[in-house]
């Protein structure tokens, strides 16, 4: 009963990781490794001679025919144009050939992905699981003659060599070739199939090891259960413990599978040791339904509650229904068994019918590889030519932008110059050439299902060697789920440089864009770069994964990345347009035009002391010449903020000129010094009536009774500072 309680805790922390609710579910799969190897080898050491025929008939029956069953149904049922399943065709032949775990590989696709591209990203572990079953009576064979021949010690020693051969090969491809070359490769992984095997022939050949007090047996496998647990809740894909838990997970299975042969069989009770007991027999059947349910489930608005527990009950009842057709006894149920059977059959007739019929798009996919991989060696060539091409310095480059008259020109001009450092994957591989045409001096680093995770690497390793520039262009949110420390990670490295990130259309995490846009909100140098918005209703630019662009495609995305980047140098050339602008603009409020005849000359001189920055206009004007001069600057935009109207009387100048004078200067200071009796009545303009003053000090005036003297220019200034500051 024990072991039938491991086998559904094992199948629960699988599905809970499948739906994302466990980050170390995985690691249930090693135990499963383990444990069905330990089942299979005691089931053949228990006969002293088996025959190779029924064995296989006997798997054939428990593990190839649902399998079957459920690939073709899933053909039948995936195959509309409501499920994106791309690669539909060649991946159910692996399937069916149980070499899907090297098609996975060769397809580049991520198991710890939580979105995934098919219902049968699962089935890795069936192929791997078949592919050693198969082996697995031959190898029993082989270890049964060394025990003959040599000793009983000989095929222990021979398995625990392939188990360390095994996991030195896991460990090596994990640090060399990636993760997934090291979970999905058959003889890496089969260090904990050949741990089960071990296990076998030590119980047969030596006897079981550990403690025979029953009592003792139970309390140790609850202690292992509960460290098997702990594993599974805090040890997840990017932890530092991955490699050591993938084998730890195996030998805490190892210990657990002896305890329970100790302990006790009844657990719980009659009742719930028979649900625990059909849970058991209906684990590999659960497995092999729960990826189809996800994928079904994966694009509708549900909330994620309400679709996990859908899930659940449904791949609950399909695991049910396939273990109660493929379970045939003679009964009364035998012909509910037998029709249910015919529906099976009819259903996987017709997804086989399905599948021969379908088109086969690897040509397609192998050509977009071949394109992608000639623009892999393009990005070596313009690598090698990047750090030749040095950007303008900062002052050159400000000085250029200034010097333009057309801000258009200006910035488009500016991106041509300006360094780029680009970080991507596949998507951005399809954009060589025009992302070069586009950003002359940039640096490109892509490669196929490249995540955030390793783009940060990347990005980390230019800035410690000082390469980083101070534009970065992202394409990483096709590859793997959004996680919000890997997006903090992204900004501290680009530390204040400004960050352009292109969405993804059919990203693996369906979440990801909104997420990532959500988490962009925060940082004013992250810009998105929304591919999404721009490719909505243009399916011609896609390939047929309907991920990829091709055709009209790569210069609509490379278009909508240049367009992005030149908004926002765009805005910032404006910003720094105004800038110079408004500095301008504050030299314009604080300059002082003055504008007079014979008075102004007069007053020159101590009026320039006390304004020296000022613009002094003096003419004999008149009316009509002080407003077409007035006129043409404010045409022009060159009017002077503050303006100064020192006229005597013999400008002519009255209370209705003035007037018109003013409409034209509207919005700015305008003082009028009035030098006559009859003071000019106006309300948008400062009148300083000096003429009072004059009448109070005689000796302001010269001696011709017009111009004001030395004297009186001084206390004209006086006057004009205490109300116009210089």
């Amino acid at each position: 009963m024990k072991l039938d309680l491991l086998r559904v805790i094992l199948a629960a922390a699988v599905f809970l990781f499948h739906i994302g609710l466990l980050p170390g579910g995985y690691l249930a799969v090693p135990a499963f490794f383990t444990l069905s190897a330990y089942l299979s080898a005691n089931s053949l050491l228990k006969e002293k001679s088996f025959s190779l025929k029924d064995h296989y008939l006997r798997r054939l029956k428990k593990l190839y025919l649902p399998l079957l069953a459920v690939a073709f149904v899933c053909v039948a049922v995936f195959s509309g144009e409501r499920f994106n399943w791309v690669e539909m065709k060649p991946e159910t032949l692996s399937v069916l050939f149980s070499y899907n775990n090297y098609w996975q590989l060769k397809a580049n696709l991520d198991y710890f992905t939580r979105h995934i591209a098919s219902p049968f990203m699962h089935l890795w572990f069936i192929a791997i699981l078949v592919q050693l079953e198969l082996l697995l009576p031959l190898f029993v064979l082989l270890l049964r003659k060394c025990a003959r021949s040599l000793s009983r010690i000989a095929p222990l020693l021979l398995c625990l060599i392939l188990v360390f051969a095994s996991y030195i090969v896991f460990l090596l491809q994990l640090r060399k070739s990636g993760m997934m070359q090291a979970y999905y490769g058959t003889f890496a992984r089969c260090h904990a199939y050949l741990l089960g095997v071990l296990q076998a022939f030590f119980v047969h050949l030596i006897g079981r090891p550990g403690f025979r007090e029953k009592k003792t047996a139970d309390l140790l496998y609850f202690v292992y259960l509960a460290v098997l647990v702990v594993l599974f809740i805090f040890v997840d894909a990017a932890s530092p413990f991955f490699a050591v838990a993938m084998i730890l997970s195996s030998l805490i299975c190892i210990r657990m599978t002896d305890y329970a042969a100790l302990g006790n069989e009844t657990l719980f009770g009659e009742n719930f040791d028979a649900v625990i007991l059909l849970l058991a027999k209906i684990s590999y059947e659960f497995y092999l339904v729960q990826y189809p349910w996800i994928f079904f489930f994966q694009n509708t608005s549900l909330p994620a509650v309400l679709q996990g527990i859908l899930v659940f009950l449904l791949a609950l009842l399909s695991a049910l229904f396939l273990h109660f057709v493929f379970d045939l006894r003679k009964g009364k149920t035998r012909i509910v068994q037998l029709a249910l059977c015919l529906l099976l059959t009819v259903a996987s007739l017709f997804g086989g019918y399905t599948w021969l019929k379908a088109e086969d798009h690897s040509e397609q996919t192998e050509e977009m590889k071949q394109k992608m991989e000639e623009s892999r060696q393009l990005i070596e060539q313009k690598n090698s030519e990047y750090y030749n091409n040095v950007a303008m310095q900062e002052e050159e480059r400000r000085r250029f932008v200034e010097g333009m008259e057309n801000k258009e020109e200006a910035v488009s001009e500016l991106l041509k110059q300006l360094p780029v450092t680009a970080i991507g994957d596949s998507i951005m591989l399809d954009l060589v050439n025009q992302l070069y045409e586009r950003f002359p001096n940039i640096y490109i680093d892509s490669e196929i299902s490249r995540d955030l995770y390793s783009g940060n690497k990347i990005l980390q390793e230019l800035k410690d060697q000082g390469k980083l520039a101070d534009i970065i262009l992202l394409s990483l949110s096709v590859n793997g789920d959004y996680r919000e420390k890997y997006c903090e990670e992204l900004m501290e490295i680009a530390d204040g440089r400004e960050v352009f990130w292109v969405d993804a259309v059919g990203p693996d995490d369906p979440n990801f864009n909104e997420r990532f846009a959500e988490f962009a909100k925060k940082y004013d140098n992250l810009h998105i770069v929304e591919w999404v918005k721009a490719s909505r209703g243009h399916p011609e630019y896609f390939y047929y994964d309907q991920i990829h662009v091709i055709g009209a495609g790569v210069p609509a995305l490379a278009k909508e990345i240049y367009d992005t980047v030149y908004n926002y140098f765009y805005l910032k050339y404006a910003d720094i347009s105004q800038e110079f602008l408004d500095k301008q603009a504050e030299e314009a409020r604080k300059r002082i035009a003055f504008y007079g005849n014979g008075a102004l000359i007069n007053a020159y001189e101590t009026l320039s002391g006390a304004y020296p920055g000022a613009l002094y206009n003096a003419k004999e004007y008149d009316y009509e010449l002080l407003y077409e001069e007035i006129e043409e600057k404010v045409n022009e935009n060159t009017l002077e903020n503050r303006l100064v109207f020192l006229f005597d009387k013999q400008a002519g100048l009255n209370e209705k000129n003035y007037r018109k004078i003013l409409e034209l200067c509207e919005g700015h200071e305008v003082y009028i010094i009035s030098l006559t009796k009859k003071r000019p009545a106006v309300e948008n303009a400062t009148v300083i009536d000096f003429y009072a003053e004059i009448k109070a000090h005689p000796e302001y005036l010269l001696k011709d009774k017009v111009h004001l003297s030395e004297e009186g220019n001084k206390a004209l200034t006086a006057s004009l500072q205490a109300l116009l500051q210089p």
